[in-house]
């Protein structure tokens, strides 16, 4: 008997399983979004596109979610059934990852850059001698190469995405705005890792300075979030629950960090997108 009560508050102790049995839908492809959804216990299903995945949720009210990143949900306003604006909730952002400074070995030698400081010195005795990528599929690194070359003394180069980015790294002397995981796995191909654009040092590279100790913009990576359909009940997803299970040590696992869920809202998110978007000329939505 004792045995029994022993492991019943063993049971009781554990985190309770966060959304078991609820259909979680994802995009192929995007790792990250699946081991979030293992992570809360979801029942995930994977489909071909955000768009599909996005459709998927919003059909099911209350009985099914979404996880993808949120500058992949403001891209599909306007190409999915659903309409971002008024028919999807964030339920609560998930975790983050960061954004690193990258260039190749050539680079970093004839301009004599190993990190952010040295890489800020060197801009300024050479304006726009460097050019940052850009991504035309106007992603979150796409942001944030808009606010470090208005900040420093870059100059600006666009490519159609990220991989066409790395594929141009070699050629003239490029800087490169990647991922964490993108940044470690261009650190072990022989690239130069220069700082992250956080406020602080991060885990990865600890020995690195960071864009907040020499005037960098500090910029936000992607952040995976919580999706549900807008008029479905937020409270039949436990949101507590599900922060007991992003802990610091499983999102570090992911080279992801928690967020601050007040510093993420859906709506200005998407008026940010669309304005910036309008002004880039590459497309235009009624407000």
């Amino acid at each position: 008997m004792r045995k029994i009560l022993a492991l019943a508050l063993i049971l009781a102790m554990l985190p309770a399983a966060a959304l078991a049995g609820t259909p979680v839908h994802i995009c192929e492809g995007d790792e990250t979004a699946a081991a979030l959804a293992e992570m809360i216990r979801g029942e995930t299903s994977v489909w071909e596109n955000e768009a599909e995945a996005l459709d998927k949720a919003v059909e099911q009210p209350d009985t099914a979610a979404l996880v993808t990143q949120q500058a992949l949900i403001l891209g599909l306003q306007g190409y999915s059934e659903a309409e971002v604006k008024t028919d999807i909730r964030l339920l609560m952002p998930l975790c983050a990852d960061d954004l690193y400074l990258v260039c190749s070995e050539e680079t970093a030698d004839a301009c004599g850059v190993r990190d952010l400081p040295s890489l800020v010195g060197y801009l300024a005795e050479n304006p726009s001698e460097l050019m940052i990528m850009r991504c035309f599929e106007a992603s979150v690194t796409d942001y944030a190469a808009t606010e470090v070359f208005e900040a420093a003394e870059f100059g600006s180069d666009t490519f159609a995405d990220s991989a066409d980015c790395e594929e141009n790294l070699e050629t003239d002397a490029f800087v490169l705005v990647a991922y964490t995981e993108q940044a470690l796995r261009l650190d072990a191909e022989g690239y130069v890792v220069l700082g992250a654009l956080t406020a602080e040092r991060t885990e990865e590279y600890p020995d690195l300075p960071c864009a907040g100790e020499c005037g960098l913009p500090v910029c936000t990576g992607r952040v995976w979030g919580l999706y549900a359909a807008a008029e479905g009940d937020p409270s039949a997803f436990d949101r507590e629950v599900i922060r007991k299970t992003m802990t610091e040590d499983r999102l570090a696992e992911l080279h992801c960090r928690p967020v601050d869920e007040k510093d993420f809202q859906l709506e200005k998110e998407i008026s940010d997108y669309i304005d910036y978007m309008t002004a880039e000329g590459l497309f235009f939505y009624e407000q």
